[in-house]
């Protein structure tokens, strides 16, 4: 097995993985990152998510690295992407336009700036980047980690990484669990904390909820219209499956909630929640719609 020794190990390549491997190779330290995937940057890249900042960072609140990404996503715009007038001479450009974000913009163009800002230092020979690479092992003396195993995603290979420092930067946590590190999921008790607006009782599922990104772009001139058989014929196919009843013509004409379940009144009688789901009605746009009661599954005979 291949071994790597170095100054500060840094598991996963996220945005704050980048943030100290670039603090650390600064003040002369050999650093090593690992990133699972082919793109470092986390969020901001892997998982298209733009940047969630506080309503100043324009003006104050953001260290000079950061300031440093944020306007160097501009300034790659700017160069080599296609700009109105307005928009290259906006100082405080939002490429994407986007009211969630100040910088909208496409991840590609993040992970351009960010191989940008680390280069000078791979090319010194003070940062080394692994991608894609996995944490599949730590080795522990006491309370100190010693060395990460990682396993090449394509090669198969295993690579030992020792070093003085290591930081856990990957998504979940993963190295804590290998090395047996003690931490906590969730939220802690008072009694755990002393803080005192925390819970009276622990709360190991109250985490972050799950975002799933995906990009959109306006078409004034396209049409894309979405197959209006598609959805409704897969919901009566799966109930089919489960020993549905389809009822065609079905159309809601009302419904009232008794507090336990809805029961919906259609063109040919009521439907409670349970029994079964109105998909609306016939058109003249060619969508059919029916009401499937899920019953028992009939036995052959």
């Amino acid at each position: 097995m291949e071994v790597l020794r170095t100054d500060v190990a840094i598991i996963g390549g996220g945005l704050g993985a980048c943030a100290a491997a670039l603090g650390a190779a600064r003040v002369g330290y050999r650093v090593v990152l690992t990133e699972e995937t082919y793109w470092i940057g986390g969020q901001l890249t892997n998982q298209a998510v733009p940047p969630d900042e506080h309503p100043w960072i324009e003006e104050f609140g953001a260290t000079a690295s950061y300031k440093a990404l944020r306007e160097g996503i501009r300034q790659y715009y700017r160069a080599h992407l296609p700009l109105t007038p307005v928009a290259t001479a906006a100082k405080h450009l939002n490429p994407g336009n986007g009211w969630v974000s100040r910088l909208c913009h496409d991840p590609r163009v993040a992970v351009a700036v960010l191989h940008q800002m680390i280069a000078p230092y791979q090319l010194s020979g003070k940062m080394f980047v692994m991608h894609p690479h996995r944490p599949i092992d730590a080795w522990t003396h006491g309370d100190r980690v010693t060395g990460v195993v990682v396993r090449g995603l394509e090669s198969g290979r295993d690579t030992l990484i020792e070093a003085s420092y290591f930081i856990d930067a990957t998504p979940q946590g993963e190295l804590l669990a290998l090395a047996g590190v003690e931490h906590v999921l969730g939220a802690e008790s008072r009694a755990e904390t002393g803080e005192p607006h925390a819970s009276e009782m622990a709360d190991p599922k109250d985490q972050q909820a799950i975002t799933v990104c995906f990009a959109m772009e306006y078409d004034p001139h396209g049409e894309h219209v979405i197959d209006p058989w598609s959805a409704p014929l897969a919901y009566a196919l799966q109930a089919l499956a489960n020993g549905a009843e389809i009822r065609c013509s079905a159309e809601v004409t009302g419904g009232r909630f008794d507090g336990e379940r809805w029961v919906l009144q259609t063109a040919s009688g009521a439907v409670a929640a349970g029994s079964g789901v109105i998909t609306g009605r016939r058109t003249g746009r060619g969508d059919c719609s029916a009401g499937l009661r899920v019953g028992p599954k009939p036995t052959s005979r």
